[in-house]
């Protein structure tokens, strides 16, 4: 074998090691970004979760007025959905959810809360406020109760602009 087969062998060999590597970045930086997305969307799916955890949970809805079956964005045109639920130790908890520069946010608010006084919408100190990044629509809208046997219906309508323009449309029957 001489010096130049071995320079050519040797060249060859780099050049499909070096292919062989940039193939294992591509695929571990496509698989990175694939699980971000998945992450987002997640993040999106956990925090609707809760929300049908508080709107089965609800006993009363302090905000919007739902009554004119019209769509309702918290965040909007109105302040935020903001429901009476059962707190842990069976005292009242309200809790409210709006969107506000496409973040998604579910905020305690203190139990004394009272829809028309503007100065007791104050949120509960020490209190975690949980939040999801990257929602376009936020839109809540009563069905009309004569299409669903008299049980109330609440649609919920959210657009996810990451990753992709994920839209989720469900439904969630109201025991007030």
């Amino acid at each position: 074998m001489t010096v130049l087969e071995v320079l050519i062998s040797g060249g060859l060999f780099v050049l499909a090691l070096g292919l062989c590597g940039e193939l294992a970045v591509l695929g571990i930086r496509s698989r990175s970004q694939s699980m971000n997305k998945n992450g987002e969307f997640r993040a999106n799916l956990t925090l609707l979760h809760q929300l049908q955890v508080d709107l089965k949970e609800t006993r009363q809805i302090y905000l919007p007025d739902l009554s004119d079956l019209a769509p309702h964005q918290p965040g909007t045109d109105s302040a935020a959905l903001v429901l009476r639920l059962p707190g842990p130790d069976g005292s009242p908890r309200v809790v409210g959810w709006n969107t506000q520069a496409s973040e998604l946010r579910r905020m305690i608010y203190k139990p004394d809360f009272n829809p028309l006084v503007p100065a007791s919408h104050v949120l509960q100190p020490n209190e975690r406020m949980l939040t999801t990044q990257g929602i376009g629509n936020f839109t809540l809208q009563l069905e009309p109760p004569g299409q669903n046997y008299g049980s109330k219906l609440l649609r919920i309508r959210m657009d996810c602009l990451r990753p992709a323009l994920q839209k989720i449309d469900i439904s969630q029957r109201l025991e007030l």
